[in-house]
């Protein structure tokens, strides 16, 4: 199995949910530096979240991920809302929605699109 690695350190993630994501194969991920990254992530066999995937939604390519030998995680988009640690990652399962939860004592929240050059995150007002 790969890993990622920066200088600070993972303190929550967010599987996409299926809805929003129909591979299964994206995970938003919070950091100590205020950072919030979306991966996609792709094995041997293929599927790489936000660019295709394999059937199976979220339960089937959890277990596909625990099987694989060769796991990849490519960024696919990073913001750094919080001036703090991100403490908390909450995605809307009806509709587009994200919102963080940091140390900074706020909250943001972020509306999602997949568009052709990828999955952005738009701050709402």
């Amino acid at each position: 199995m790969n890993h990622i690695q920066y200088s600070s350190g993972v303190t929550c993630l967010r599987w996409l949910p299926v809805r929003h994501d129909p591979t299964g194969m994206q995970v938003l991920m919070g950091y100590d530096d205020g950072v919030v990254r979306l991966y996609g992530i792709e094995t041997e066999e293929g599927g790489i979240g936000g660019a295709g995937g394999g059937a199976g939604g979220l339960a089937g390519n959890i277990f596909r991920l625990t099987k694989a030998l060769n796991v990849k995680f490519r960024l696919v988009l990073a913001q750094k809302p919080h001036s703090r640690a991100v403490r908390g990652i909450v995605v809307a399962e009806e509709k587009p929605l994200v919102a963080t939860l940091g140390d900074d004592d706020a909250i943001f929240f972020f509306t999602f699109s997949a568009t052709t050059s990828g999955i952005s995150l738009t701050p709402t007002r």
